[in-house]
């Protein structure tokens, strides 16, 4: 893993971490590094730049990660769940069935999962109880949490779904007027331009 200096672009560390690493998350006084080659979760100091924790989550292959609400999810989507890491023990202490999942991500208060063709699934962290909660366009994938509200991109439609996780409910559909046949959406990252003001990007 590379640790960047954001205002020089200088690098500041390279991080050893496990095999393939696909996903990176920041939060529960870490970072949280997913690592498809071997199945583990690599907990990052970032005081040190340190590997403190390996974790290992079973399921080799795709791997989402989010860290929020007390806890880190895994989306482990070849084994159809998501994986719940304490933090305080680094440990995983239980798995939400997730058929179909594609990614994970926390906002509002509650943990969100794209699942099968046109659905979002709501996890309550307190309970880890789970339901089909917003339906979007076809084959939602990436989904990130910002401006108060959650962003899902939709892979087979190639719009971006815009919802309100408190009364959970699409406030908008964005068209990205890409084309199907040459392209694909790949992450919806917090950005901002030179202005200053935030962006997405898809």
């Amino acid at each position: 893993m590379a640790r960047i200096d954001a205002a020089t672009g200088t690098l500041l560390a390279g991080v050893p971490v496990g095999s393939g690493p696909m996903s990176i998350a920041i939060g529960e006084s870490a970072v949280w590094v997913a690592n498809q080659g071997d199945g583990t979760v690599s907990r990052v100091d970032p005081a040190t730049n340190q590997v403190v924790a390996t974790i290992s989550i079973g399921q080799k292959g795709f791997l989402r990660l989010a860290a929020g609400e007390g806890r880190v999810w895994v989306a482990a989507c070849l084994d159809k769940v998501v994986k719940v890491i304490d933090p305080t023990t680094n440990e995983v202490t239980a798995s939400v069935p997730a058929e179909g999942c594609w990614n994970v991500a926390v906002g509002g208060g509650q943990v969100w999962v794209p699942i099968g063709e046109r659905t979002v699934m709501r996890v309550y962290p307190a309970t880890l109880t789970a339901m089909p909660t917003i339906f979007v366009q076809s084959g939602p994938s990436e989904i990130a949490a910002g401006f108060d509200s959650m962003w899902v991109a939709n892979v087979n439609a190639i719009t971006v779904s815009r919802f309100d996780s408190v009364v959970r409910e699409i406030t908008a559909t964005l068209m990205t007027g890409l084309d199907l046949a040459k392209h694909n959406l790949h992450g919806l990252p917090l950005v901002r331009d030179a202005s200053g003001s935030p962006r997405r990007l898809v």
